[in-house]
């Protein structure tokens, strides 16, 4: 995807920065996809980390079908098998922080996968991975322009569903733009 944008003609420049109103005059626009960060970035306070953590395991021979099964208030039980491996899934901590890998996480989602999908039982663990969802009450997907005039577009808060969703939001994020510049502001 990144090269794909760099085809097009953008260049990528990264820097420390603590609020968006840091990138004016210099940019004319600002598109603000910070995810759980954006609680500290345009202090949201609504934004919360939805913790999770999947497990990477070797393909059993003959494993090719995905399996998910979601309970609301329970774990996410996903076999997902891939080329080479399966990712076994997950977590859905609220309020977490922590970006370290649990034991405890591993054995249990471990333990689901296998009880779902008893084909992975035999499977070597290969790695462990941490991540933090950004968790809102609703999505923020807005044009803000601030008391100087510096338009920023807010596009955050998918919770578990920022894959999902992203092509839908980017679509809504370039119709707020160009509905922006074109009102002549």
């Amino acid at each position: 995807l990144r090269e794909s944008v760099e085809a097009k003609g953008a260049r990528f420049r990264v820097r420390e920065l603590q609020s968006p109103a840091e990138l004016f005059p210099e940019f004319d626009l600002v598109i603000n996809c910070t995810g759980v960060w954006a609680r500290y970035f345009v202090d949201d306070e609504g934004v919360f980390p939805i913790r999770g953590q999947t497990v990477r395991v070797s393909l059993p021979a003959g494993l090719t079908d995905s399996t998910r099964l979601y309970r609301r208030g329970d774990d996410l039980t996903l076999v997902l098998p891939r080329r080479h491996d399966v990712v076994l899934g997950g977590t859905s901590q609220k309020g977490n922080w922590d970006l370290d890998p649990r034991p405890e996480d591993t054995e249990a989602i471990v333990r689901r996968c296998t009880d779902l999908v008893p084909e992975i039982a035999e499977s070597e663990v290969l790695g462990v991975s941490v991540g933090l969802r950004p968790g809102r009450a609703e999505v923020r997907l807005e044009l803000e322009v601030a008391a100087a005039g510096q338009p920023v577009v807010h596009n955050y808060g998918h919770g578990g569903g920022g894959f999902t969703v992203a092509w839908g939001c980017a679509n809504e994020v370039v119709r707020r733009v160009e509905q922006h510049f074109s009102a002549g502001v």
